[in-house]
């Protein structure tokens, strides 16, 4: 896939091809709910994030949009489809379906993902440290998959600043895992509010309930990496 990802990008700056890999992902939703799959977090990543923060935090702080890995290979893609325009009519041609597929994606899955989220939240009340069951994937695949979706969001943010109104994604869709039970939601929640930082928000209350969240989970939150991200975000 790494490999695939990387000739696709290669094949749309060709003239003679950029219309076959267009009409590929403009046609085809499948592929890209496999681009959203290839972003999950892996176990090894997940096996750190629970069991040594530090580690994690370090490792997290060297990321970049380069670095060889199919979750980075895939976001590339994705960069480069949602930027793409025509150089006739400087128009977005990819834009609207991939972002609304992403925007979509978490509506289809959000009864999933809340029936997930409260069995984290059971296994949290058993036992606070919950390591071994959220390192493995298959008990936390519906927030991988949100995890994924935020992961994409936050690394186009300066495209999608430019053709949409993020505002009512963060209300109803990433404001509310801020206080969701799995930690990997509220990290990357904080983290994609600090990516839209200079968004001029319209909605005061919303805003204001933002930063009171972020302060609550900089002062409380029992995982490193949120409290670090919330700070950030503040």
């Amino acid at each position: 896939r790494l490999c695939i990802y990387t000739y696709y990008c290669f094949l749309l700056g060709k003239k003679q091809f950029k219309d076959s890999i267009l009409k590929l992902f403009m046609e085809n939703d499948d592929l890209l709910e496999e681009i959203i799959k290839d972003c999950y977090m892996t176990k090894e990543d997940l096996e750190i994030w629970a069991t040594d923060q530090k580690n994690y935090i370090a490792q997290k702080s060297q990321e970049i949009s380069y670095y060889v890995t199919k979750r980075y290979k895939a976001l590339k893609l994705v960069n480069a489809l949602l930027d793409y325009k025509e150089k006739k009519t400087k128009k977005n041609i990819c834009f609207n379906k991939i972002y609304e597929y992403l925007c979509n994606s978490m509506i289809k899955d959000a009864p999933n993902l809340e029936q997930e989220k409260n069995i984290i939240k059971s296994n949290f009340i058993k036992d606070p440290k919950y390591e071994n069951y959220i390192i493995n994937p298959n008990n936390i695949q519906h927030c991988l998959k949100k995890e994924s979706i935020i992961f994409l969001i936050k690394n186009n943010a300066e495209i999608i600043t430019k053709n949409a109104d993020i505002e009512p994604l963060i209300q109803n869709y990433i404001f509310p895992e801020l206080s969701s039970p799995c930690g990997l939601l509220r990290e990357q929640s904080c983290h994609l509010i600090t990516y839209f930082g200079n968004l001029p928000y319209k909605n005061n209350d919303l805003l204001e309930s933002i930063i009171r969240k972020l302060c609550e989970l900089m002062s409380n939150d029992p995982q490193l990496s949120v409290k670090l991200y919330a700070s950030l975000a503040i």
